[in-house]
């Protein structure tokens, strides 16, 4: 892998990354919202449903950072925190 696509991988890792964290800021803002919630109503249902979607969602994604880390040429001196985001997304 050359350099600039190295580049542009990590910078997919972290694209997903900061995704997948998003997802999971959501996830637990809805399982919150839940928790108030009177049992069995539509709404709790509603709020099940959706946060069930999420969780795939949330699992799809930790898969596909994964895939994207593995991709990578070897290790690096620097983190996820640290790269740029993707441009393109």
């Amino acid at each position: 892998m050359t350099v600039a696509a190295d580049d542009q991988q990590r910078r997919r890792v972290r694209t997903t990354s900061d995704a997948l964290l998003d997802d999971v800021a959501r996830l637990r803002e809805l399982e919150q919202e839940k928790r108030r919630v009177d049992f069995s109503t539509p709404r709790f249902h509603e709020l099940a449903s959706e946060i069930t979607n999420r969780s795939r969602d949330i699992f799809r994604r930790a898969s596909e950072e994964e895939a994207e880390g593995d991709a990578l040429s070897g290790p690096h001196d620097a983190t996820i925190e640290e790269t740029p985001p993707d441009e393109e997304s």
